[in-house]
């Protein structure tokens, strides 16, 4: 079951219970990996703009055309450019495996970390974690 559906789980257990609080049974987990296989809990293909990133297209937009006001449909072609800039949600898994992996090397690398199991274990770690990156790349 991945994450996605255990939080859909979660979510429709909320709409059963007498106090709104999350306790999914497998009767939610069975209707959420339902909803998965149908296709409606895809990941998203790319991450969401910030409200600050889409105030500031907004803003901007606005005042390019100043003294007239933006148009609804320039601002509708704002939002859509900002969001066709935003990196695809396997983008930011990738770069944060890196970024991780990295993390792991540079500390097996410095003088007063010895070389211990665990460092040995870490940097194991870290192959996995970059090779990982590289198969969620590929997969564009």
């Amino acid at each position: 079951m991945t994450d996605i559906v255990e939080q859909a789980a979660r979510v429709l257990s909320t709409q059963t219970t007498c106090d709104g609080e999350p306790h999914p049974t497998e009767v939610h987990r069975r209707q959420a990996q339902a909803l998965a296989d149908a296709g409606l809990l895809a990941e998203p293909a790319r991450t969401v703009p910030t409200r600050e990133e889409l105030v500031e297209a907004v803003s901007d937009i606005d005042a390019e055309s100043w003294p007239n006001p933006a148009s609804t449909e320039e601002i509708a072609d704002a939002i859509l450019a900002l969001l066709a800039e935003q990196p695809t949600v396997a983008e930011v898994k990738a770069a944060a495996l890196e970024e991780f992996a990295a993390h792991i090397e540079n500390t097996a690398q410095r003088d007063d970390v010895r070389l211990t199991e665990h460092a040995v274990n870490d940097a194991g770690g870290a192959y996995l974690a970059r090779e990982q990156a590289h198969e969620i790349k590929d997969r564009k």
